[in-house]
């Protein structure tokens, strides 16, 4: 199964704009993770050919906290409440210009929960 229609197109934080990419489980298997994020094309890839719903809504999660790390310049070793308090204003600012994308997540957890 493939669950690239329940990706959404883009992701807008701040003046960046990345776009979602569906990946195949070719390019999971070539690459060696389920994504990654290409910061100098503004790409999110998401490999969502033969995987668990489950793992692609973490996934699609995981490589947005790193955009917002990026985003946000975290740099290397933050210590934990900086961190906590700067991924909160990210995900804040994810959520009130993505609306999609937190559509996304509903849709994918309301699918899992019919599981």
């Amino acid at each position: 199964m493939d669950h690239a229609d329940l990706l959404p197109d883009v992701l807008r934080i701040g003046a960046a704009v990345y776009k979602f990419v569906p990946r195949s489980a070719l390019w999971y298997a070539e690459e060696g993770c389920h994504g990654n994020v290409e910061f100098d094309l503004h790409e999110i890839n998401i490999a969502t050919e033969d995987r668990p719903l489950s793992e692609v809504l973490d996934t699609m999660v995981h490589e947005v906290l790193h955009v917002c790390w990026k985003e946000w310049y975290l740099g290397k070793r933050p210590r934990e409440e900086p961190a906590v308090t700067k991924m909160a204003t990210a995900l804040c600012a994810v959520f009130s210009q993505n609306p999609e994308y937190v559509e996304a997540i509903s849709i994918m957890t309301g699918s899992l929960n019919d599981e």
